[in-house]
């Protein structure tokens, strides 16, 4: 029987009970009797056409990836380097994981595909049951086909539980590695401590100085000052007293001129008395010539004569006595005073010199205090941030390392789950015991009659929905059934697909002979109530046939490669949530294209309908 004869015959088949397997159930097996209460994701098209119905049931194939996971070598580094590397390195681990996740739900796909071949098996049974006019060994080969392609598909998940458990040793490597960077960034913390001693150590020496230089500025504040106090209090006296000594002297000058002077009005007055007396004298020789004789005259003359040459003799020697003291002594005042100034200079200008050198010695040291206080407090700040970039660094370490450890102990606890669940599938015994169900089934074929009638119930109403084709993906989370509901509406040749995290989204031509002109078309995306999420396509952009361009968030791996990639430069995500919804429409504003995405905790039914 082949393949568009059995989706013929859908449409007329009753459904019967299957023996499935669930992924997600903790048990090995559970049995079912009807395709509502399975537990794995199946998918059921039903597609109407102008000259009847037709119904399909199919399930969709995935293909395992095999996802790497490598975390870059290389030594931590101190402060921010070592958070930006451990940022990036975080980064790329999510990816890694991310990949890792696609490769389980691959392989989950998988299980899940052979539990739908098996649906699919039991309703190819049940429409060859009805059929009268099928034999029993075209129906059994049949079956043997179809076991055959369910006993590859046990051997490929075999495989892939051989390379989830390589990848599971490669994570446990990959760990061992994060504990020996761990153990690394612990060394450099210590190191770092060290060196924050030494830096305290030269702190204290720093401040020991500063300590000993305070002083030593105080010691000269207290001896320098107040030796050149002194020093000061002492030339100030002396300058008053030789000021007082010149004064004094000053005085005695001008005393000295005023005696002398007096000395010279007496010295007139005796020189006006002589000439008094000589008038007199004269007379009294003129009176006495005339009563002497020419000898005593004459006598008297030299006696006369010479007693007046002694006495001006002595006038003269009393006045150049005392004119002579009297210089000798200002002289050698004048000298003394003179040379007491000239020592009183020097001794000054020595001072004056010492005070200059004091003063650039003082300025000196605060300068190097103010160095040195510079100094203190750039170490100081130093030695804070140093403090806050190690805090820092160690909370960012701590919490990384906490996260991986908790990301690896939830892929353990999944991988664990999976092996149970791999463990729990059919195997060839269960197949075989399947199988001769199947014959013991054949042999009682006295109740076709009531399947029958059951059957052309289910046609009827196959029948009459045949407008809609309906998506139905099921899966346990935490124990309670959710359904995801996907609802695809095009007007026109375009369509849209997305990546349920978020990372990309995908517009299809599926036109095969014909371009699609797509210049600023508008990208519109709604997630539960977040803002609406804009992107525009580029201008006299075109979708050659049968092609799709695939649109890429920021820093999600993507390339802008026009007219197979491009890059929103917006966002990091088209985000995620149980509500998505996703528009397409032109320039002008008409709706092209619609894609519609949620979850319910029952299982609902809905529409997916190709305008």
């Amino acid at each position: 029987m082949t393949k568009t004869e059995n989706e013929n015959q859908v449409s007329q088949s009753p459904t019967l009970s299957s023996r499935t397997s669930s992924p997600f159930n903790n048990s090995s097996s559970t049995r079912t009797s009807n395709s509502s209460s399975n537990n794995f994701r199946s998918e059921i098209k039903i597609e109407s056409h102008a000259n009847g119905t037709s119904a399909s049931f199919g399930a969709r194939t995935y293909h395992s990836g095999k996802g790497s996971y490598a975390i870059g070598s290389g030594l931590l580094s101190s402060g921010g380097d070592g958070a930006m590397f451990i940022r990036r390195t975080r980064e790329r681990d999510n990816k890694d994981f991310a990949e890792l996740n696609d490769t389980f739900a691959n392989y989950i796909e998988n299980v899940r595909f052979l539990a739908a071949q098996n649906q699919s098996l039991t309703k190819e049974y049940d429409l060859l049951t009805i059929g009268l006019s099928e034999d029993v060994k075209s129906l059994e080969g049949v079956y043997t086909s179809r076991l055959q392609k369910a006993e590859d598909l046990v051997k490929g998940t075999n495989r892939q539980k051989m390379e989830i458990e390589i990848e599971i040793g490669k994570q446990r490597q990959e760990l061992d590695a994060i504990r020996k960077k761990y153990e690394d960034a612990l060394n450099i913390h210590k190191s770092t401590e060290n060196e924050i001693d030494v830096t305290l150590v030269q702190l204290s020496t720093v401040e020991s100085e500063i300590a000993l230089f305070k002083r030593r500025i105080e010691i000269l504040e207290m001896t320098t000052t107040a030796r050149l106090n002194r020093e000061k209090d002492r030339i100030r006296s002396e300058l008053e007293r030789a000021n007082i000594a010149l004064e004094q002297a000053t005085q005695e000058c001008a005393d000295h001129r005023s005696h002398l002077q007096k000395y010279v009005a007496e010295t007139e007055k005796i020189t006006n008395h002589n000439k008094t007396h000589d008038k007199a004298f004269i007379g009294m020789q003129i009176r006495m010539l005339r009563g002497m004789s020419p000898e005593d005259r004459e006598f008297f003359k030299r006696e006369l004569a010479k007693a007046i040459r002694e006495i001006r003799a002595k006038c003269e020697y009393v006045n150049e006595q005392h004119r002579t003291e009297m210089e000798s002594k200002y002289w050698a005042l004048v000298q003394e005073m003179q040379k007491d100034a000239i020592e009183d200079h020097k001794k000054q200008e020595i001072r004056l010199m010492e005070v200059n050198e004091l003063e650039i010695s003082l300025n000196s040291y605060q300068k190097k205090f103010s160095e040195i206080n510079s100094q203190k407090s750039l170490l100081m700040s130093q030695e804070s941030d140093q403090k806050y970039a190690q805090s820092e660094y160690e909370r960012l370490y701590k919490a990384e390392v906490q996260d991986r450890l908790t990301e690896y102990h939830t892929l353990e606890e999944e991988c664990a789950a999976l092996k149970k669940q791999l463990d729990s599938l059919p195997t060839m015994d269960d197949l075989k015991r399947e199988i001769k169900r199947y014959s013991s089934i054949l042999e009682s074929e006295e109740s076709r009659v009531d399947r029958r009638q059951h059957a052309h119930a289910e046609a009827r109403y196959s029948r009459e929905n045949d407008a809609s084709v309906t998506t139905i993906k099921q899966k346990n989370a935490k124990g309670m059934q959710v359904a995801e509901i996907e609802h695809d509406a095009s007007r026109g040749d375009v369509l849209i697909r997305e990546d349920t995290i978020g990372r990309y989204i995908i517009l299809e031509n599926t036109d095969t002979s014909n371009e699609k002109a797509l210049s600023e078309w508008v990208l519109k995306r709604h997630v539960d109530n977040n803002p609406e999420i804009v992107f525009q396509l580029p201008k006299d952009f075109v979708l050659k046939p049968g092609k799709s361009v695939k649109i890429w968030a920021r820093n999600k791996g993507g390339a802008n490669n026009p007219p197979d990639e491009l890059i929103w430069n917006d966002g990091d995500s088209f985000g995620m949530g149980s509500n998505v919804k996703t528009i397409l429409t032109d320039r002008d504003g008409n709706v092209r294209a619609t894609r519609n995405r949620g979850f319910d905790k029952k299982q609902i039914g809905c529409d997916s309908v190709m305008v």
